[in-house]
């Protein structure tokens, strides 16, 4: 990529001092490279490329929860190896906007982007932040087609469980897919699309932030998809699939 990382400090981690930290965990190859509390990375996103990470929101930004193989985040890691960005850190900033929807926009657009990282675990962090992490991502590894947001869904079994969750994507050629109807925004024919369970189909970053945000009004709306209003459940199988109750 070319691209220089801008490391803000320089001090190697030892054991020691990630221990006296309450809230740095890092994962073990954290500790064999430098490993400041922040860095900034530079990335180029061409027109259709993927950035390859799995994301959920944390109040300091989008924590990584996934790097996939050959897209544009894995090819900076294996590039920098002292600034890989590794499942657990935060993504607190991106061109100098932060909060976990704006700076996913900024994300989800084609051109350079200049991203600040956190190795700390924000705040709710329980003791076990990167071992949860780890956890995720072995689901996230053997999962196909998953989209990069990820959402938190109600529990078939309780509603008041929330369970992160990321839907299968599509390709909208395949789809018959032109326009996402949240946004009500065109849709090229090569751009990769989230479906939900009900088979509707809409731009990744519109159905997570619907899924997340509506029903802020009305409860019964919560969850659910746009166009049928069925809820968004996760099974006890661990699958995301629509509300029987809902039909």
């Amino acid at each position: 990529m070319g691209c220089i990382p801008s490391v803000i400090a320089e001090a190697r981690c030892t054991i020691e001092q990630v221990l006296q930290n309450r809230r740095a965990q890092p994962l073990a190859s954290v500790l064999e490279r430098k490993c400041p509390e922040h860095f900034t990375i530079r990335l180029h996103k061409g027109v259709g490329d993927a950035l390859g990470a799995s994301l959920a929101s944390v109040p300091t930004g989008a924590v990584v929860y996934c790097v996939e193989e050959g897209y544009v985040l894995d090819k900076w890691n294996k590039e920098n190896p002292d600034a890989a960005v590794q499942p657990g850190f935060v993504i607190e900033q991106v061109n100098g906007v932060g909060g976990y929807w704006p700076l996913m926009k900024e994300l989800s657009r084609s051109g350079p982007l200049e991203v600040r990282v956190s190795t700390v675990p924000p705040q709710s962090a329980g003791p076990k932040w990167f071992e949860h992490v780890a956890t995720m991502r072995r689901k996230l590894e053997v999962a196909t087609d998953k989209s990069p947001f990820m959402v938190r869904l109600p529990s078939e079994a309780s509603q008041d469980e929330k369970v992160l969750t990321s839907f299968p994507s599509v390709v909208a050629c395949e789809a018959g897919i032109d326009q996402c109807a949240i946004c009500l925004e065109g849709v090229g024919p090569d751009e990769v699309l989230t479906e939900l369970p009900c088979k509707h189909i809409f731009h990744p970053l519109c159905a997570a932030r619907w899924l997340a945000q509506s029903g802020s009004r009305c409860v019964s709306k919560r969850h659910t998809c746009p166009l049928c209003c069925r809820k968004m459940v996760n099974t006890r199988d661990g699958v995301v699939a629509v509300d029987a109750e809902t039909f």
